[in-house]
């Protein structure tokens, strides 16, 4: 056996014990063993292609994939379109693609399970997250006017609130996304830009192999926010702590988001 295979052996079982510390909610120790795999496969210029084909058997290459039940992404107070931007966010940083059916407001996340099932917890923890922010925000935003001016409270309690939370909403997850994006530059190396790579391309065959007659729809929604919930929310996004959400819960965190 050459150096080149030696690395693929010890690079595969880095691989596996990550993955066996994320299933048992230990994400330190799982974040630690696939640094280590990225780093020897950057230093013997070795591709999560070639480690995944160490594994894959004939007529095998999509074991342990597969795809959320429905979520909706129905939203009659603040619309839909921020659940939508929600979840381009999650899949995008979490190695999974989802669809969507516009008539049913559903959603369905696709991919390997172990990331399907952080995607689909994640979403709906941020859901109510992120609601609840924009509420606050909200409510304090009214105080603070109330104590200016009661006129100008009323006409933005009746008027506004609908407009403050969803750009709220709108604005942190924009705040996420630059987050996680600025994470991901800092981590950024040869194998991880290789792994983005090869499992987009693995994700797209999934998706299009298990969702026949499924149209691409470009822009799903051109809602622009400008105003003042936008700017709030923007700021709140930038600085969400996605990685430790819950204190004391046997729930694993989203930390594997990246």
């Amino acid at each position: 056996m050459n150096q080149k295979d030696v690395m693929l052996q010890r690079i595969k079982k880095l691989k596996a014990q990550a993955e066996s510390a994320k299933k048992i909610g230990s994400l330190h120790e799982a974040e630690t063993f696939m640094s280590k795999a990225i780093e020897l496969m950057t230093q013997y210029n070795i591709t999560m292609m070639e480690v995944d084909a160490t594994e894959v058997k004939q007529g095998d290459e999509f074991k342990n994939w597969g795809y959320s039940e429905s979520i909706s992404y129905d939203d009659k107070h603040q619309g839909w379109e921020w659940k939508m931007k929600l979840m381009d966010v999650i899949t995008d940083y979490n190695f999974t693609h989802y669809t969507f059916r516009s008539g049913l407001k559903e959603l369905r996340v696709y991919g390997r399970m172990e990331n399907v099932d952080t995607t689909v917890w994640l979403y709906h923890y941020l859901n109510t997250a992120l609601y609840n922010l924009a509420q606050d925000k909200y409510k304090e935003i009214l105080k603070e006017k109330r104590a200016r001016d009661k006129a100008e409270a009323d006409r933005f309690c009746k008027k506004e609130a609908y407009v403050f939370k969803r750009d709220f909403l709108i604005g942190a997850i924009r705040g996420i996304r630059e987050q996680l994006r600025k994470q991901r530059e800092e981590q950024q190396s040869q194998a991880l830009s290789a792994l983005i790579v090869y499992n987009d391309k693995a994700l797209n065959k999934f998706v299009h192999m298990t969702t026949p007659g499924l149209r691409i729809v470009a822009d799903k929604s051109k809602t622009l926010s400008v105003g003042e919930g936008y700017e709030h929310g923007l700021k709140a996004g930038r600085t969400f702590n996605i990685n430790n959400p819950l204190n004391n819960s046997d729930t694993p965190s989203p930390k594997q988001l990246h």
